[in-house]
């Protein structure tokens, strides 16, 4: 770790707590670092586990798993994001705790643009809007209720929830079952909340509401165990679809060896049918030759004939 990392997870120790150097008996502090992927568990002891990989694991996962010097984490539900990972932490020290350098070695290729855009994000959430923002979702509106007031928040569905990935529907209801409330948000009068600015504008207007001071830059939490799931089917049909392109390619070596075995055969052809073109031509000279002295013999001949007959 950075001393930035070190004073920012560790600095604020409790006495009695003890020191960042006996965290971990090597020296080393156990934080998620790498991804290695989702498994499923086929046997445990109180000491042991054993798991095996759901999906493909790209080179890099596997590259990591095949160390020893390093510990694992097992999460039966990924982290969740919040607003307050990197409350008040300004952009300079953020540089620091996520290091451009530690992403691109752990396999996170990023740009130098996207790193700072990132930066941005982390350390613009929860702080004033001070320019404009493109996704109107991003801004954060607090609002005080002047009347009681009653939201329908889930989506209400006869049977089955409708299969989709989109985890809120038009009317921004949720539509998937881990994020439903199971009933109506409620409000008292009194009560302060914070909305997206069409949510705040649309409860203002409504009369029941009233806003407190300026709009805030909100950044959009990030479901990890959906992103992580997500890349390892991509990567997975990714796989499938090398073994599927390697395939093709072998059958496309195989036909260039038959092709290429068909042109020497050709070749070699030619360089035979050459050898005998060559040789019909001599062949040809000779005979003209022996034509031509015909030729001479024959007028010779009835040179000889005329000059009997006249005699």
């Amino acid at each position: 770790m950075t001393p930035v990392e070190k004073d920012y997870y560790f600095g604020k120790l409790n006495a009695g707590e003890g020191n960042f150097a006996d965290q971990d008996k090597r020296n080393r502090c156990r934080m998620p670092i790498v991804f290695l992927g989702k498994f499923r568990v086929t046997a445990q002891t109180d000491q042991t586990v054993n798991v095996i990989p759901e999906t493909s694991l790209d080179p890099f996962q596997l590259q990591q798993i095949g160390r020893n010097d390093t510990s694992w984490v097992l999460y039966e539900k990924m982290p969740t994001d919040s607003h307050d990972l990197f409350a008040g932490v300004e952009k300079a020290k953020l540089t620091g705790l996520i290091p451009l350098k530690r992403l691109n070695d752990f396999g996170v290729r990023l740009s130098q643009p996207a790193y700072q855009a990132m930066l941005d994000e982390y350390s613009g959430d929860g702080k004033e809007v001070s320019q404009a923002v493109n996704d109107p979702l991003r801004l954060s509106v607090k609002l005080r209720f002047t009347k009681p007031y009653v939201e329908v928040v889930d989506l209400e569905v006869e049977g089955e929830l409708p299969e989709t990935n989109q985890p809120f529907n038009v009317e921004g209801r949720a539509q998937i079952r881990s994020l439903m409330q199971g009933a109506p948000a409620k409000f008292a009068e009194g009560d302060e909340a914070s909305f997206d600015a069409e949510t705040a504008r649309r409860l203002v207007q409504l009369g029941v509401a009233e806003q407190l001071g300026v709009p805030t830059f909100s950044r959009q939490l990030r479901d990890f165990e959906y992103a992580m799931n997500e890349h390892q089917i991509r990567f997975a049909e990714l796989t499938d679809d090398l073994e599927l392109a390697g395939g093709e390619v072998d059958a496309l070596k195989a036909s260039l060896t038959r092709l290429q075995d068909q042109l020497d055969k050709l070749r070699t052809d030619t360089e035979l049918l050459d050898q005998d073109f060559k040789g019909f031509d001599a062949e040809r000279a000779r005979l003209f030759d022996y034509l031509q002295r015909l030729r001479a013999r024959r007028d010779y001949l009835e040179t000889e004939i005329d000059r009997l007959t006249v005699g």
